[in-house]
Order: C-alpha cells, then structure tokens, then sequence
C-alpha cells in the first residue's frame, strides 16, 4: 500500500532556503553523457512523475523543482511519506524533526550537486543531480537532518544529527564545501583562473557522497577535483575506463576492488559508465 502523508506539508514560511538559479540543473557539467540512445526512456520516466496525482507513489508537489522553495516542498512531502507508517505514526527522531519544522524553530539551506555517479544514467531514469537539503536549529545554529533528494524531488537518503556529539557523526567534522573557497583554493595551486566550480558526487576511493560532495573545477582544458585540501587533475587519458567492464565478471570484479582498495591510485567516476584516473596536485 502507499504511504501518504497524513498532514500537510509545512508552511514554507518556515523554512529561509538559500534560493538556487531558476532552472535547477543551470550550470551544471560532467565531463561524461548518459548514451542518446537512452533519451526516450528517460523523457518517459520523466513525464510519468510529473503526471503523477496526489496518493501515486511518485508524486511530489512540485516534480523536477525549480526553485530552493520548492525543493524544500517536495523533500519534506516525501521524507513523511517514508517515515509515516499506515496508522499515521513515525520514528520519534521523525516525529520530533516535524514538530520543531512547524513550531518554525528550523532553517533550511538548499544546494545542487551534480551527479557523476554510474547511476546518473540508470536503466529506468535519469539523475542529472541532486538537491542537498541541511536543516538547521535556528537558536543554536547546529545542523540537526542532512539529506539529499534527486533532481526529481524525491528523498533518496537522509540522516539526523541532532543531540549528537561530533565524534559520533562523522559527517559534522567535514563541511560542505563553499565554491567561492574552493575557487580561491583552486587558482591558488593552480597559479592560474578556474571556471566551472560546482559540488559534486563521483563514485570511487576518493569520498564524494550527495551528503558530503567533493567540488569539481575547470582550468583550462582540464579538470580538477577539490577532496577537501586534496586537489586533484583528472588523468588526460582517453576513453575513460569503463565501470560495465570491470564488472562484466567475478574475476574482473575483484581484481577492480583490490585496485581501489589498495589506494595506489585514485579513481573517479565521471557520469555514465566512465571511470577516470586521478593525478595529485602538489602544493
């Protein structure tokens, strides 16, 4: 049976979202294209959520939002959804999270991470990017929920952090990065200007997860990835690696994860099936 919420939504007059440019994917870049082979798959994926009605497992208020507002809209409609069972009750870390939302105690802070994981270009849809949704505390300032929600508006991971000490939430202890830091980072290595900075999550042994994106760059015709304080040039090779391959059997499997486990390189997805080399910037 589908979940529905069983209350409305949260005024919006509650949440004070950072607004993001109209057109929620503008700007954003990988470096690798979902196959156009698969465009008409995905433009039927696509029309089957934004015709989806009120009570559809797929439907959000606002499907493929524009705007910070809106995506705050359909990530909470979806998180109660998740979370509300059949009698119309929740986990009480849940419960507690809704009740201090609507008493207008919490902040939310909206951001876009572009997508460069495999699963940009699934089999059944397309994800472009992702919306990083973080709540705040609005007296203390303490971050208490990060989650993240594909382009679509729906929820795909979330985790509280309220009432947690640092040491037990890992995810405290790294900050989302700030482009305009990174920037400044970048062309200070780099001795030279940088475009194109965005966040972005990339599968492979260097951590960029939609809760803790790394930050990708342009320098002329070539491309950076910002791991915290390690910057990182994508190897000039061509073609990519491809992750299907690497994966086409047991032996090719494993032989794949000793390489990324061992960390004598570093790896990177870069959207679709492409997986890249990464080369260290010295300081």
């Amino acid at each position: 049976m589908t979940r529905t919420a069983r209350r409305p939504v949260p005024s919006l007059a509650l949440v004070a979202a950072l607004a993001i440019p109209t057109g929620a994917a503008a700007g954003l870049w990988t470096p690798v294209s979902c196959p156009p082979a698969d465009a008409a798959r995905y433009a039927e994926a696509r029309q089957r959520i934004v015709e989806a009605k009120p009570g559809d497992e797929e439907h959000v208020p606002y499907p493929y939002p524009q705007t910070a507002r809106h995506a705050v809209a359909d990530f909470l409609h979806t998180y109660r959804q998740m979370v509300t069972n059949d009698a119309g009750r929740m986990p009480a870390d849940d419960r507690r999270f809704f009740e201090r939302l609507e008493e207008g105690r919490l902040r939310a802070v909206v951001a876009t991470v572009a997508n460069w994981t495999p699963v940009r270009c699934a089999r059944d849809r397309r994800i472009d990017f992702y919306f990083l949704v973080r709540f705040f505390d609005r007296r203390t300032g303490r971050e208490v929920l990060r989650g993240a929600a594909r382009d679509s508006g729906h929820v795909g991971v979330l985790v509280h952090l309220d009432d947690r000490p640092e040491e037990d939430a890992p995810i405290l202890q790294v900050p989302v990065p700030v482009l305009s830091e990174a920037r400044a980072t970048a062309r200070a290595r780099l001795g030279r200007p940088v475009t194109g900075a965005q966040l972005v999550t990339a599968w492979g042994n260097v951590h960029c997860d939609e809760l803790m994106p790394c930050v990708a760059l342009r320098a002329g015709d070539s491309i950076y990835l910002l791991h915290r304080d390690e910057l990182w040039r994508i190897a000039d090779e061509r073609p990519f690696e491809s992750v299907r391959e690497h994966y086409r059997s047991r032996a090719a499997t494993e032989a794949f994860h000793r390489r990324l486990s061992k960390g004598q390189e570093r790896l990177v997805s870069v959207g679709g099936d492409a997986i890249a080399k990464l080369v260290p910037v010295d300081r």
